[in-house]
């Protein structure tokens, strides 16, 4: 399986699951509720009641995720019985200088981290084995015969080998 940004995982046959938006289409709510916590005084009851309005919407984008990566990484575990990762640094990636807050969003909603940890621990109840490769070149390299492409533009999603043809 690889891990993206906009699509959340591609697997080896092509298929595509997208990456959920729920924190996205919460924004208006957040944004709505973060402005009258303002207008009201930190610590009175105005400002603690949209507080908790807030801690709500946040909740919930949290259980939110958390269910569809529950269902997600059952599936990925019982529909084969090995499933392949690449062993990411999720927090260093978001911490990058060159990422502004909107690319730094994308990570948090995709929530890699968390979806690698849910499918561990359904493989091990289902007696599959997870398997995290290191994630340099693996783009470029066949998987057939091992042969790494020296140079290959990250929009070309197909890799074609000279070598052996897959």
């Amino acid at each position: 399986y690889d891990l993206g940004l906009k699509d959340l995982i591609t697997d080896s046959l092509g298929n595509k699951i997208g990456v959920p938006d729920f924190y996205e289409r919460s924004k208006p709510e957040i944004a709505k509720a973060q402005a009258k916590m303002q207008r009201n005084e930190k610590g009175s009851p105005g400002w603690e009641k949209w507080r908790r309005k807030l801690a709500m919407i946040h909740q919930d984008i949290h259980r939110k995720r958390r269910g569809f990566l529950d269902k997600l990484a059952h599936d990925i575990v019982h529909e084969s019985t090995i499933v392949v990762f690449e062993d990411l640094n999720v927090k260093k990636m978001k911490e990058r200088q060159d990422n502004g807050p909107a690319v730094r969003d994308r990570y948090t909603e995709a929530s890699w981290g968390m979806l690698v940890e849910k499918v561990r621990f359904k493989a091990e109840e289902a007696g599959a084995e997870l398997i995290l490769v290191d994630p340099r070149y693996t783009s470029r390299t066949c998987s057939g015969c091992g042969n790494v492409k020296s140079e290959l533009p990250l929009s070309v999603r197909t890799y074609s080998c000279e070598c052996c043809g897959l």
